[in-house]
């Protein structure tokens, strides 16, 4: 990984911490409603698409519920 130099005002440094921790909090969440309705959860490794049932079932089949339908 590539080094960069430490920026002299810090304060950047807890207004990210905040901002990463909001987001980690709304994915959560939104992983959370998700598994309510039955929609998997979505990953990567490399370059493969996963989903993750909330019954634990892992596939790389796209799910019916994402292919779009007639308009």
């Amino acid at each position: 990984m590539k080094e960069v130099d430490t920026l002299s005002d810090t304060s950047i440094y807890f207004k990210l911490r905040n901002i990463l921790r909001i987001a980690r909090q709304a994915a959560h969440a939104a992983q959370l409603e998700n598994a309510r309705y039955g929609i998997p959860k979505i990953f990567s490794r490399k370059g493969i698409m996963y989903y993750e049932y909330p019954d634990g079932r892992i596939t790389t089949e796209r799910p019916e519920m994402f292919e779009r339908g007639e308009e």
